[in-house]
């Protein structure tokens, strides 16, 4: 494992130079060549690193610094060699596991070990096969990563469970295909540079029709037509479906081989220790085995609602199903009836 170089251990509430040692070594390990002739790489990195203010009270400064980098890598979509990938990700656990907070947490360590082997492996295996945008966006996956096993919350603030990590994880590579990383790049980029953006639409329900090839075996032209026809939130649903595949695919096989009990246990751990009712492990049970189903039938509009109620009843029930396992949200936001597309 690459050693942590200059790294201090210590947390900064003030945002360092440009020529902080922290970044400067990253750099160099990386071989990352901070400047340029036009000297635009070191301004784009200046502006990153500044816009990273919010954190340096939060988290150690090797991940505020891995972070700046992961940032640079989209910006410039630079995309990091798989070689690079590999200290990139030594670099962001060393700052983590030998961070003061951490000592003498066997277990946390345990689990940092485990969860660093897991995407290791993940890298030798699928690194050279993976799309450009999942390249580009594996840097900041790995530091959301570790931000989560440092402080709990990955860089955008969102609370992960030490126990999730894993998941949370695949739902990041996944994820990274349906909305590209964007940063917030305001008066930094040149126009140029802001038109990629326009394509942001497209990648998404290219993803989209992607996944949902592999999922129904269904042409992509047929799924486009009847992504079409749907309302906003049927899609939305599908989405994150298709998002949490990996866990979809591992409650099954925990279904499937009659370990029932352990995909209880599984979704209610994911519930912080909250147990289920028995109506509700009926409806995770019966949901979990007709995700395709329900995508299908969601696709062909088969299911109607009733006149007096306006809902469906079976996919009210298999969506509840889906809303307790943490599969979807909550359709209800705000009362407003949805608008279907014309």
């Amino acid at each position: 494992m690459l050693g942590l170089g200059p790294y201090s251990g210590e947390k900064s509430g003030s945002i360092p130079a440009l020529e902080d040692e922290d970044l400067d070594y990253c750099l160099n390990v990386l071989k990352i060549n901070k400047y340029d002739d036009s000297r635009e790489t070191e301004t784009k990195i200046r502006k990153l690193y500044a816009q990273n203010i919010a954190l340096f009270g939060i988290y150690h400064k090797r991940l505020i610094a891995l972070k700046t980098i992961a940032d640079m890598v989209t910006l410039t979509s630079n995309i990091l060699s798989q070689s690079q990938l590999y200290d990139f990700l030594m670099l962001t656990t060393a700052a983590v596991v030998s961070a003061e907070g951490m000592r003498g947490h066997k277990k946390l360590q345990g689990t940092t070990n485990d969860i660093v082997f897991k995407i290791y492996g993940d890298l030798i295996e699928n690194y050279e096969t993976a799309n450009d945008i999942l390249k580009l966006n594996y840097p900041r996956i790995i530091v959301d990563v570790v931000a989560v096993l440092s402080n709990g919350i990955d860089t955008s603030g969102k609370q992960v469970s030490v126990y999730r990590v894993h998941d949370y994880y695949l739902s990041r590579k996944i994820e990274s295909m349906s909305n590209v990383a964007r940063v917030d790049i305001s008066n930094i980029v040149s126009d140029e540079d802001k038109d990629k953006e326009v394509i942001e639409h497209d990648v998404s329900n290219t993803y989209l029709i992607q996944s949902l090839v592999r999922i129904t075996g269904r042409d992509s032209k047929e799924i486009e037509e009847s992504l079409a026809k749907l309302n906003n939130s049927d899609i939305e649903r599908i989405r994150n479906l298709c998002v949490n595949y990996p866990k979809i695919d591992k409650y099954c096989r925990l279904v499937a081989s009659d370990r029932k009990k352990d995909f209880i246990d599984e979704i209610e751990r994911e519930h912080v220790g909250k147990k289920l009712t028995k109506y509700q492990i009926q409806i995770v049970l019966m949901s979990i085995t007709k995700v395709r189903k329900y995508i299908e039938n969601v696709l062909d509009r088969k299911f109607v609602t009733h006149s007096s109620h306006y809902i469906n009843h079976t996919k009210h029930n298999l969506e509840y199903g889906y809303q307790v396992m943490g599969l979807i949200e909550s359709s209800k936001r705000g009362g407003r009836k949805e608008e279907r597309k014309k």
